[in-house]
């Protein structure tokens, strides 16, 4: 069993609300929910719901909450890459109310941007979980359409029958097909990511996970775009194939999972991953992190990449 309960924080005079969920007899690591995209605390199909009380009744003591200008909080609406306060705060208080000094960030799409960029910064950061993080350009856009759509599409036989019955509009379709062939070229001979003399939000999440030292768990879908750039941009950038080939780093494929992971059966299975990551990434009894070793319900039931 455990207790839930609403909690009213400040970040920099502007009330926001979080959700605590406490066990009984919590584990010592804290997990803080990071909500991405324009939504509230819940999540899509009130998958964060679900999420916080699986993870609660497992031991580990969670906080969802809604940062300035979503939900029920106040303040102005502003973007992943700008709540590196709204972050703090909530674990400010989340620490008082559990008790707590150490915790790890999990975080959808941008919520999982916005965990990677704010991670270096805090101390009692230990861990990280992030489920299809947004590195959106695009130019890794078009990369990843061109394999995942066009590839199938001009090889289906039905397609070219259409074409030759005028059924397609096939001249806009080759239109489309060359301007993203464009794109994804570019993105193929432009320099990396970490040497762009902008420092733009993919470049701050590369610089933060560098500089954090802690596990992280890295979970894909298999039916999501925005996981495909990640994944595209784990293969192309050197900077960031390190990163992913750290023995800190974990990367977990669902293949037929969505973005948000819809499916009942899908989104049990994420909270197993991430409840089996929690457990490897602590020893309660002398609070050391260690690596999470890749064996159990993670090597079983899906496919490292």
């Amino acid at each position: 069993m455990s207790e839930e309960r609403p909690v009213v924080f400040d970040v920099a005079g502007d009330q926001c609300l979080g959700i605590v969920h406490l066990p009984d007899e919590p584990a010592g690591l804290g997990v803080v929910i990071i909500v991405g995209g324009p939504q509230y605390r819940a999540g899509s199909h009130r998958q964060f719901v679900q999420t916080a009380r699986y993870l609660a009744a497992q031991g580990f003591p969670v906080f969802r909450f809604d940062y300035r200008g979503m939900g029920d909080s106040e303040g102005d609406t502003r973007g992943f890459d700008e709540i590196a306060d709204d972050i703090g705060s909530a674990l400010q208080i989340f620490a008082q109310a559990a008790k707590l000094e150490k915790f790890a960030l999990f975080g959808l799409c941008d919520g999982a941007s916005a965990a990677m960029i704010y991670a270096s910064e805090d101390p009692r950061i230990v861990g990280l979980a992030l489920l299809n993080p947004w590195v959106h350009s695009k130019e890794r856009e078009a990369a990843v359409r061109l394999k995942t759509y066009y590839g199938a599409r001009f090889l289906n036989p039905d397609f070219w029958k259409k074409v030759v019955s005028r059924q397609v509009a096939w001249r806009q379709s080759i239109g489309e097909f060359g301007s993203r062939l464009i794109l994804a070229t570019r993105s193929l001979i432009q320099p990396a990511t970490s040497e762009a003399p902008a420092l733009d939000f993919v470049a701050r999440m590369q610089r933060s996970w560098t500089a954090f030292q802690g596990p992280t768990l890295a979970v894909l879908s298999g039916d999501d775009l925005v996981a495909e750039e990640f994944a595209l941009l784990c293969r192309k950038d050197s900077a960031w194939l390190r990163l992913r080939s750290r023995k800190t780093t974990a990367v977990v494929r669902f293949s037929e999972a969505d973005h948000t992971f819809s499916r009942a059966e899908h989104a049990l299975q994420l909270d197993a991953c991430v409840s089996e990551w929690l457990q490897g990434l602590i020893d309660i009894s002398s609070m050391q992190i260690r690596t999470l070793p890749r064996r159990g319900l993670l090597q079983r039931l899906f496919l490292f990449s």
